[in-house]
């Protein structure tokens, strides 16, 4: 699971933090693994910013 981790970040747009993050949800009754990233907009702040970790909860 560790090793996804880069491959998640990968899909993280930080234009303003320039900090990539990447997340890796696993399914307790399938263990499917859930990929997410963090995605920040220019011209917002960073209250809506959706998290790596809200991004693979919403994937899964």
């Amino acid at each position: 699971m560790i090793s996804l981790l880069p491959t998640a970040a990968a899909y993280s747009r930080s234009v303003i933090s320039n900090f990539p993050v990447g997340a890796v949800a696993l399914s307790s009754g399938t263990e499917n693994m859930y990929l997410g990233a963090s995605m920040e907009s220019a011209n917002e702040s960073l209250t809506y910013v959706t998290h790596g970790e809200q991004s693979a909860m919403n994937n899964a």
